[in-house]
């Protein structure tokens, strides 16, 4: 069985500590990375060793399989609900429940019984509204309007408790208000303290001055406001967008494992023919295919292997693996949109926080000035159960200087009489990212987490801190290392060359080799 951290232990034990005093139901906030299936597994686990019956809720196949495999490591075997499963056997003790399937037979007596029987429901990814249509229901009130009202014993029996886990306890708008579910909210460490810990990867932040929004409406998705995807995907789908992406990733971050999220499924399948045509092999997965670009996709389980196994190095998506896809060795997240939902930043960010063998840090590019608007990957947040209702913002439009006809104001193209607003001065500008002065990888840190064996890694900290090869040079003392090192990315140098080009046998420390030394052979300074 795994053993928890001990931050995770104490997140368990006072999770059931508010339990045993009657909180009805306590939200776990986690970051992306903390080890939330495991502090899940480890509830459910001890909820069926009290003689409980226990159900998890998740709303997507990653999470359930992701979940599936830990609770096995638990030694919880669950019963499946799930699309494929026509008859679930009605005495388990732990079940394992998609939202979606559970909602669609809620009309069965079976699953009415079943879920009536339930002594603690554990919902994953619990900020999702998905999940409410199990806590509510519809009246009309006496102006004949039909509203919705909190319900939690709807399906539940009273005495049900409720433990949800998230990293972004965040809703807007008409959702309904996490308090209506939980009284209470226990709180793992910070990104910060995690990451002193060990247990998460720092992070080196690229930022840019990025694509203008102006004139992008806003839009209320899943109850929560963020840009019109249509609109945004005019702003971005252009070449000089794409080229800039492309070039900066070549200038920082070549050569490494990356994931990439994109506006919609056509600016998925663009990005990753963009990569292609530039030299770098790329793919997309998304829920459907664009005519033209499917030599760039695949099947999905067979896609996530070739990425993994190196036959490719960027994994384009739209939505897909924002949440409960875990890879730890991903070393680079193109962060390729804008967006307001500090929900979707921190999920897509945290694909690469995990800790892996040899990799130090991961990059960040971040080509929607997200975190001037929602902070970096390490910022000190502060959370809450409750939230402001608002509204969704309007469409914006312009009138067409050619026709008079209004257009989307985001769009350069009229759709009418086909006239083409002429770019701007700043659309014409290649994107250039520069470094965040404020990101989570200091030079101990990098020290102390840096493997000297792995050249890539090596190239991406001098890239990532601005060093010059000589820094590589001087801090390699191992020859292998440096042959490797060289041969890799340098090719026109190694150890042996510079002993004998310097006549510095005597010397057999590169860190002691002078400027000038270093300036006889040539070597970038």
């Amino acid at each position: 069985m795994i053993k928890l951290y001990n931050y995770q232990q104490k997140v368990v034990d006072e999770t059931r500590d508010g339990l045993k005093k009657g909180e009805k139901g306590v939200l776990i906030v986690a970051p992306t990375g903390a080890g939330k299936s495991v502090i899940l597994s480890e509830i459910a686990r001890l909820g069926k060793e009290a003689m409980r019956r226990v159900m998890v809720l998740t709303d997507r196949a990653e999470l359930l399989l992701s979940n599936g495999g830990t609770m096995q490591d638990f030694g919880l075997f669950p019963t499946m609900i799930t699309s494929r499963q026509k008859y679930v056997y009605p005495d388990a003790d732990v079940y394992l429940a998609m939202s979606q399937t559970l909602k669609r037979r809620m009309d069965q007596e079976v699953f009415q019984e079943l879920c009536a029987s339930v002594d603690l429901l554990i919902i994953d990814e619990a900020h999702k509204s998905e999940f409410d249509f199990f806590f509510q229901d519809k009246i009309k009130n006496i102006d004949g309007k039909t509203v919705k009202v909190t319900d939690l014993n709807k399906f539940f029996k009273p005495s049900c408790k409720i433990v949800g886990l998230t990293a972004t306890p965040v809703r807007r708008g008409k959702q309904m208000q996490l308090a209506d579910i939980y009284n209470r909210t226990v709180e793992a460490p910070t990104v910060k303290e995690i990451i002193s810990m060990g247990k998460l990867s720092p992070c080196v932040e690229y930022v840019c001055e990025s694509q203008s929004m102006d004139g992008v409406s806003t839009r209320s998705k899943g109850g929560e406001l963020d840009y019109d995807e249509a609109q945004q995907f005019d702003v971005m789908n252009k070449s000089k967008v794409y080229g800039g992406i492309i070039k900066n990733w070549q200038k920082y971050t070549s050569d490494t494992i990356t994931i990439a999220f994109c506006v919609n499924i056509d600016h998925a399948a663009r990005m990753a023919k963009e990569f292609c045509e530039a030299g770098i092999s790329a793919k997309f997965l998304c829920s459907k295919v664009p005519a033209g670009y499917e030599e760039f996709t695949g099947e999905r389980d067979a896609i996530i292997e070739q990425w993994k196994s190196g036959e490719f190095q960027v994994l384009c998506n739209a939505n897909i693996f924002t949440t409960g896809f875990n890879y730890p060795a991903i070393e680079t997240v193109v962060f390729a949109r804008h967006t307001l939902s500090s929900t979707l930043w921190l999920q897509a960010i945290g694909r690469g926080s995990r800790v892996c063998e040899g990799k130090a840090f991961f990059s960040l590019l971040d080509f929607g000035n997200n975190i001037e608007r929602l902070q970096a990957y390490d910022a000190d947040r502060v959370w809450s159960l409750t939230h402001k209702e608002s509204k969704a913002g309007e469409a914006k439009y312009r009138e067409c200087v050619q026709c008079g006809a209004y257009i989307p104001a985001s769009s350069r193209k009229c759709t009418y009489c086909g006239y083409e607003r002429p770019l701007t001065e700043k659309e014409t500008v290649e994107i250039e990212l520069v470094r965040y002065s404020k990101d989570s990888l200091s030079y101990e840190e990098m020290y102390k987490r840096l493997d000297w064996n792995n050249p890539r890694m090596i190239e991406m900290v001098r890239n990532a801190r601005g060093y010059k090869v000589s820094w590589v040079i001087r801090t390699i003392v191992n020859e292998k290392s440096l042959k490797t090192y060289g041969a890799k990315y340098r090719a026109i140098f190694t150890y042996a060359q510079h002993r004998q080009k310097m006549k510095l046998a005597s010397v057999k420390n590169p860190k002691y080799w002078t400027t000038k030394q270093l300036k006889m052979y040539g070597v970038e300074k």
